[in-house]
């Protein structure tokens, strides 16, 4: 199928626009009058006029009106035929536009060729593979951060890939996985114990779920004690045992360590997961290592919070809304249950990482697959105890071997987010399933009749914003410890921008297998080489960062009231951000004046040292 069989019509004029929905929120913004016009890959909202509006200091600037938005980008429509008909455009990255038409055969058709052009099940026709360059490369941001450099930072020596030389060093880099046949949504090269083989590790995958074998996320120097991840291994009803399993976890454990498995389950699930084909580490089989169960919610539990925190954030965009009070909003923000997951994770990190520091423990880490809460627990002890993890490139690398290499699932979690997910739109779309057979369901709110497109060309069931979840924990520790970490958190929200839609590479598929199928780093380009650019990591650094001054390692602070809800990112719909970028700019050129000045006084110090010891001469 050709795109351009897709799009019903390619240009309407004579629209109007809103930006940031403030048809329904009191927005200074007037409407602005233009036309749409509607590309492969991309709705172009233009201007028929420029817009002129009065600066902080004053002064008049014209404001870029022009809007262009990636179809993928495009999470929920809705059709709200009224006297002038009305398309609005919720976006995956919390985004909403409004459109204006003259007639209600044009906001048909731009709303069947949306609907049609936001949801394309081939992943080739999907925009990072069109997408062309409009900078320089100064690096190759698909060879920047590989396993070798990852080896060499835990350990502090360079090794190949199959070293076992260093008699020092009790880990190793295997190949077991180079084609991708002991575990698809493993990385082709993993540091495994150097004590293991790989016939006993073959053997160890398939005693665990997905072939997600014990592999090294991350070794704390300081003591010798390290982090494994996995999946839950498979007992089944029989109570199965697998020697290989067993003895890979008793021999990679020192004499001088305890051993402490985490599992990510509530206990009262064990029994049940054991009796569909999964299971826990048993006493009897494991006996050096401790079971601990630090429940957190599965992925479709995440979801459900997500969709009710934005449901909640855009509750007052809706054209029958009534505004909520600050009580009822405060009650409605702790049922969805979102900073309860935020600190619920950063809680289990903080356990690991003091099993790991300060109980002179090794500890396995898994849930059920693997490739959700474990990967946010051990990433997040990373950064707890790493301080290369807190600088941009440390930052960019963890992103890189503990989510992208070690398989969490980003094309099938984020196909679509939770506008698409909100109980308004299931309840619409079960409505409709039983009535008809259409893509689409509606409804009447006074004397406005609303069209939403419920298609099911995707199964949804999985979506989950598991990466969103570590990026709002990372966020809470930032704000905590503002002098710790090279990013700020502008880095974040440009991840989470391109999470969902990209013109970049780097989220494609599911897996590294996925990507080599679909060879995405010869086809594409990656976010990291758009990001190395010394221009732009400019604007994501934190201009407060103290390398030398922070501890090496940190303890956030756990209570409730630590925590506060990320407002520049669910929020972005009502804040005015100009206002925020003036208060940055200057808080910019203070830290700037300050370092100014700390030099002269280490220069007036150094003078004040050479004139007092030439008096003495």
């Amino acid at each position: 199928m050709e795109f351009m069989d897709l799009i019903q019509v390619s240009r309407v004029d004579a629209i109007k626009y809103y930006k940031h929905s403030s048809l329904y929120i009191n927005d200074p913004v007037k409407p602005i009058d233009g036309c749409l016009c509607l590309t492969t890959h991309h709705s172009i909202l233009l201007p028929t006029t420029t817009t002129t509006m009065t600066a902080a200091n004053g002064s008049n600037q014209t404001a870029a009106e022009e809007i262009w938005l990636l179809h993928s980008l495009i999470d929920l429509l809705e059709l709200r035929v009224s006297s002038r008909p009305l398309l609005v455009i919720k976006c995956k990255n919390l985004h909403i536009y409004s459109i204006e038409f003259n007639g209600i055969q044009e906001c048909q058709k731009v709303y069947k060729s949306l609907d049609a052009l936001s949801n394309l099940t081939s992943a080739n026709m999907r925009y990072p593979f069109f997408y062309k360059l409009d900078f320089k490369l100064n690096c190759d941001g698909w060879n920047l951060f590989d396993i070798e450099s990852h080896f060499k930072r835990l350990f502090g020596v360079s090794t190949p890939s199959t070293s076992t030389s260093n008699d020092a060093i009790e880990w190793r880099i295997t190949n077991l996985n180079a084609n991708y046949d002991v575990c698809a949504s493993y990385a082709a090269k993993l540091i495994v114990p150097k004590c293991i083989d790989d016939e006993m590790l073959k053997k160890s995958s398939q005693f665990r779920m997905h072939g997600r074998f014990p592999v090294l996320s991350y070794y704390h120097a300081a003591n010798g004690s390290f982090l494994l991840r996995s999946s839950q291994p498979l007992l089944g009803p029989n109570s199965r045992r697998c020697k290989e399993d067993e003895l890979l976890l008793k021999q990679c454990l020192p004499n001088d360590k305890r051993g402490c498995v985490y599992d990510l389950r509530d206990s009262g699930v064990l029994k049940s997961a054991q009796s569909k084909g999964g299971g826990y580490e048993t006493d009897a089989s494991y006996p050096l290592w401790k079971r601990t169960n630090r429940h957190m919610d599965r992925f479709d539990q995440v979801q459900s919070a997500f969709t009710k925190l934005v449901d909640l954030t855009t509750a007052n965009l809706a054209p029958t809304a009534q505004e909520l009070t600050m009580d009822k909003w405060l009650s409605k923000l702790e049922s969805s249950n979102w900073l309860n997951l935020i600190r619920n994770a950063l809680y289990v990190s903080c356990l690991i990482a003091d099993e790991m520091v300060n109980k002179n423990g090794c500890v396995l880490v898994h849930g059920w697959d693997g490739w959700d809460n474990t990967l946010i627990v051990s990433s997040l002890v990373h950064i707890l105890l790493n301080p290369h993890s807190r600088t941009i490139n440390g930052f960019l690398s963890l992103i890189e071997i503990e989510w992208l290499q070690a398989g969490h699932q980003f094309r099938s979690r984020y196909l679509k987010s939770a506008f698409y997910n909100s109980s308004a739109n299931l309840a619409s779309s079960s409505t409709s399933s039983s009535s008809s057979s259409s893509s689409s369901s509606s409804s009447t709110v006074n004397n406005q009749q609303t069209i939403v497109n419920n298609n099911q060309k995707y199964d949804t069931t999985s979506s989950a914003p598991i990466f969103l979840l570590f990026l709002d924990c990372v966020r809470q520790l930032v704000d905590q410890f503002c002098l710790s970490f090279e990013f700020n958190e502008e880095l974040l929200i440009l991840l989470f921008d391109n999470l969902y839609s990209s013109s970049f590479g780097t989220f494609v598929g599911n897996s590294e297998c996925e990507r080599e199928q679909l060879k995405v780093k010869g086809r594409t380009t990656s976010l990291w080489s758009y990001l190395m650019q010394p221009t732009v990591m400019n604007g994501y650094t934190n201009r407060l960062y103290e390398p030398s001054g922070p501890p090496l390692i940190i303890w956030p602070n756990l209570y409730a009231h630590s925590y506060r809800l990320w407002s520049s990112l669910y929020l972005r719909h009502y804040l005015n951000g100009r206002a925020c970028d003036e208060a940055k700019s200057e808080m910019s050129k203070l830290v700037d004046a300050y370092k100014q000045s700390i030099e002269k006084v280490n220069l007036l110090r150094d003078e004040l040292v050479l004139l007092k010891s030439s008096i003495v001469t």
